[in-house]
């Protein structure tokens, strides 16, 4: 603050003081010292000139030369206290002030720059008191005028203030002091454009005036011209670096303009002047929390707190930036101290409900967005947070109408619109939610999280393309998305791309291991390759994660059945539906694995079950038709036929296995026309023109031949009167139709079929083949075929998609069991057995090589490999999963195949 230096006629130097030439004043009383240095009025001078160019030290010392002399001299106490004030020392100054009113109460300019002191000290009520005492004594004075309005202005008496400084005016219109301190109680009082035109005014008069152009950059960063502010901070700081207050609010204003970096910067030049500024520390807090640096924010609010502990906007802030770091209990506590201290504060109660709803506590967090809404109903991002929680509450349309009233506050609101497509996904709306997602890319199409929901919508909607490229566009934005490399795989699947869709799963499993969901449709591409194994484990890792998931059991079933361990499979199906029991597929399901374990009246119950839950299931009336027809009840399997046929005319087994009775019955002729012209029509199986790739097919508009009773019995007489039969040809071309039909739904090549034709046929010259013989001979045969292709196909897979009784089932599996049987037998088995034991590798390795050949697809391709290469690529991958490496040298030794062979072999096993 101002202070007032008394007017004292020195005698020889006064002139040049009066001038302002102080060097040329300090060397007159210098020399009028030299010649008398008891010419006291010549110390009092040498001070006064010295104090002038800015030497305050020396100053004392010539003050102190006087007082020793005379004590009492009270205008010598009132300039050692001015210099005194210059030199920071205001408890001395103010001493020294204190001390020359003691001498001379009537001394105005004594109370004055007592005020000031006091003002600087921060005592604002003593010191009005003491310029109001200087007023008293001279009500004239501007500079006692100034000083009790800047009090009141510090005392937020702003109107008070603003009448004191105008009356200063009245006696002193020029004084750009006065004016400089005006805009000041203007600022608070929130005149902003007035406060700028009084700093204008004040540097008409005094254009280096610093305080003018730290207040002007004030009142413009409060009309949100931050660049103008900047610039005004800059012409102050430009006069005065060591403002700390202006690099301060220069830091404020950067920050406003997005200017992180500099804002630190001129924090930092706040700080270094003073520590103890809790608001810089603050400010600096909140940079680095703009740039990401939460926990360098965490450390600056902490630096602002032990300060000032009553701070709540740091506390706020605080709690922001642990909420960033995941550290949201801590989160919680922070907000919590700010609302102890403002319990209206509509930020820290949006933060404290987007901290509980961090850590699951979403009523809790609806709770406070109610009340930070209660507060400020403009609020958009408590209007945004509060439709997240109860978007994970389940309530999506009352999520949607939150995420509207943020939108209606911010229409640019890019977040909004995300999760506002999130809401309407859940909900199943696909349309209005991918519109949602292309808004909120159109406002930030740099939202990796947007493009790989908008693909999972696409997705759903049959878009698969589309989905891709959207998940594909995330991923150039955030390769980490395990969400995007999810979605990517499941969109794949469905245009057919099973083995890029497996690989994407497996980056989004490598990035989130506890995907329990990425696990589950990992599995079923697995499963949908033919790679039953590996898509076991990969349900076996999602249940391990959510064992109550009954989706996963029904797929961890399936993979089991098509690998021939029914029991396992059915019990897969009981855990499945334990959890649903309404689901239809797992009762249709759980059929088949009780067909396979040759428990057909069993299987007819669950079948029963699927229907009473979907009576238009058609896998439900195939699985029954096949089950019924295994007991020996051919009219009820072929009214199951008939029904899944008329459901599904696309179901290749219902269609086999209804054309087969369709050719029985049309060889005993026994057919009435209408059939007979309907059979003639699609190439019914006849004995001139069934050829071993023919296959008979009814249309989907043939009469119901269920219809007909007396068809059906004389199917039955047929059967009883012809036992060995004496149409071979006929027995013959079912037998080949099933080969066909067991061979496809089990994948094996064309090549390993046509094998297995010409064994049944040659069978078939050897020894004549009866009508009961038919299924037998065809599971003989493609088994066989099989085993000389070296195909890892077991028997019982075999008679799975056979049409075998229960009992013909078992007689099969009791010869094969003697005879002995496996997916590694013939040359697979000898190889293994000859390497393995050239190579001396342990149990572990050979069980796990035993492992991958069997669950190895080498069905997919039509021609099968040289099974030594095969082998060894098994082993030598083996040993490298178990951690007992072998060298590629070593083991295509061992094998006696050459090393590109092993590699080449090596490549198709590990894809």
């Amino acid at each position: 603050m101002k202070r007032r230096i008394p007017i004292y006629k020195l005698g020889r130097g006064t002139e040049e003081i009066d001038k302002g030439l102080y060097q040329a004043a300090l060397n007159s009383f210098d020399a009028v010292l030299s010649s008398d240095p008891a010419d006291y009025r010549a110390w009092i001078g040498r001070g006064i000139a010295l104090a002038y160019l800015g030497n305050f030290e020396d100053a004392l010392l010539s003050y102190d030369r006087v007082l020793a002399h005379n004590t009492e001299d009270a205008l010598v106490w009132v300039f050692r206290g001015v210099a005194l004030a210059s030199l920071n020392r205001l408890s001395d100054a103010l001493a020294s002030n204190d001390r020359a009113i003691a001498i001379n109460p009537g001394d105005a300019a004594a109370w004055i720059n007592r005020g000031a002191d006091l003002a600087d000290l921060g005592h604002y009520v003593d010191a009005f008191a003491s310029f109001e005492k200087a007023i008293a004594l001279n009500p004239d004075d501007p500079l006692a005028w100034a000083g009790r309005s800047t009090c009141l202005t510090n005392l937020g008496r702003y109107a008070d203030a603003l009448t004191s400084f105008d009356h200063a005016l009245t006696l002193e219109p020029d004084d750009g002091y006065i004016w400089t301190n005006r805009s000041n109680a203007l600022l608070g009082l929130g005149r902003y454009a007035d406060a700028i035109a009084s700093c204008d005014r004040a540097l008409g008069i005094d254009r280096r005036d610093p305080s003018a152009w730290y207040f002007r950059g004030v009142a413009l960063a409060n009309l949100g011209r931050y660049a103008d502010a900047v610039a005004s901070y800059d012409r102050s700081l430009s006069i005065d670096r060591r403002n700390a207050y202006a690099w301060y609010n220069r830091g404020n204003a950067l920050r406003s303009l997005g200017e992180y970096e500099d804002a630190l910067v001129s924090y930092d030049r706040a700080l270094k002047l003073d520590q103890k500024n809790a608001n810089a520390w603050t400010g600096h807090g909140n940079a680095l929390l703009r740039l990401g640096r939460y926990s360098d924010a965490v450390s600056s609010y902490g630096k602002a707190l032990q300060i000032n502990p009553d701070d709540h906007v740091a506390w706020n802030n605080r709690g922001v930036a642990l909420g960033a770091l995941g550290r949201y209990t801590e989160a919680l506590a922070s907000y919590d101290r700010a609302l102890s201290m403002n319990n209206d504060d509509a930020l820290a109660w949006t933060g404290r409900g987007v901290a509980l709803g961090a850590l699951g506590r979403y009523t809790e967090a609806l709770d406070c967005f109610e009340r930070a809404l209660e507060i400020d109903p403009k609020n958009a991002p408590a209007w945004y947070n509060r439709g997240n929680a109860l978007a994970n509450l389940g309530r999506y349309d009352d999520a949607l109408r939150s995420y509207d009233c943020a939108l209606s506050i911010n229409p640019g609101y890019a977040t909004a619109w995300y999760n506002r497509g999130n809401a309407f996904l859940g909900i199943g709306q696909l349309e209005d939610a991918l519109r949602s997602y292309d808004r909120a890319l159109e406002i930030d199409p740099s939202n990796p999280c947007a493009w790989a929901n908008r693909g999972n919508a696409l997705g759903i909607l049959g878009r698969y393309a589309d989905a891709v490229a959207s998940c594909d566009k995330a991923l150039a934005l955030d390769p980490e998305n395990a969400n995007a490399w999810t979605g990517r795989g499941v969109a794949l699947e469905k245009i057919g791309r099973r083995i890029e869709a497996v690989a994407s799963y497996d980056k989004a499993l490598a990035l989130d291991p506890d995907h329990a969901l990425a696990w589950y449709i990992r599995g079923t591409a697995l499963g949908n390759l033919g790679r039953y194994k590996d898509a076991l484990a990969s349900y076996d890792r999602s249940l391990a994660l959510n064992p109550r998931d009954p989706l996963v059991w029904m797929g961890r079933g399936v993979a089991l059945e098509k690998l021939g361990r029914f029991d396992h499979s059915l019990a897969s199906y009981d855990k499945a539906l334990e959890f649903n029991p309404d689901d239809a597929h797992v009762w249709a399901n759980r059929g088949n694995a009780l067909g396979g374990l040759g428990r057909y009246e069993e299987a007819l119950l669950s079948y029963d079950k699927a229907l009473a839950l979907d009576t238009d299931l058609t896998v439900a009336w195939t699985g029954r038709g096949v089950a019924l027809e295994k007991l020996g009840r051919i009219d009820d399997a072929f009214r199951s036929y008939d029904r899944a046929v008329t459901i599904n005319p696309d179901d290749a087994v219902a269609r086999t296995g209804r054309n087969t009775l369709y050719g029985q019955l049309s060889h005993l002729n026994i057919l009435p026309p209408p059939y007979a012209s309907d059979l003639a029509a699609s190439n019914a199986v006849g004995v001139a023109d069934a050829g071993p790739g023919r296959t008979a097919d009814l249309p989907p508009g043939s009469p119901d031949l269920t219809l007909r009773p007396r068809l059906l019995y004389s199917l039955r007489q047929h059967r009883k009167r012809n036992p060995a039969g004496t149409c071979s040809n006929l027995h013959l071309a079912s037998a080949l139709s099933e080969i066909r039909r067991m061979g496809s739904a089990l994948g094996v090549p064309c090549r390993v079929r046509e094998d297995a034709e010409r064994l049944c046929s040659s069978k078939s010259e050897e020894d004549r083949l009866t009508g009961g013989l038919v299924q037998s001979a065809a599971v003989d045969a493609l088994y066989h075929a099989c085993q000389q292709a070296s195909l890892p196909v077991t028997i019982d897979a075999i008679i799975h998609v056979s049409r075998l009784s229960k009992h013909e089932a078992a007689s099969i599996r009791d010869t094969y069991a003697v005879q002995g049987s496996g997916p590694l037998k013939n040359a697979i088995s000898e190889d293994l057995d000859r390497i393995s034991s050239a190579l001396k590798i342990d149990d572990s390795q050979r069980r796990r090589a035993e492992e991958l050949l069997s669950g190895q697809n080498l069905l997919n391709t039509e021609e099968v490999q040289e099974p030594a290469g095969i082998v060894a690529a098994a082993i030598y991958l083996a040993a490298r999963e178990t951690g007992k490496r072998r060298t590629q040298s070593e083991v295509a030794k061992a094998a006696g195949v050459g090393i590109a062979t092993l590699r080449n072999r090596y490549r198709e096993l590990a894809e």
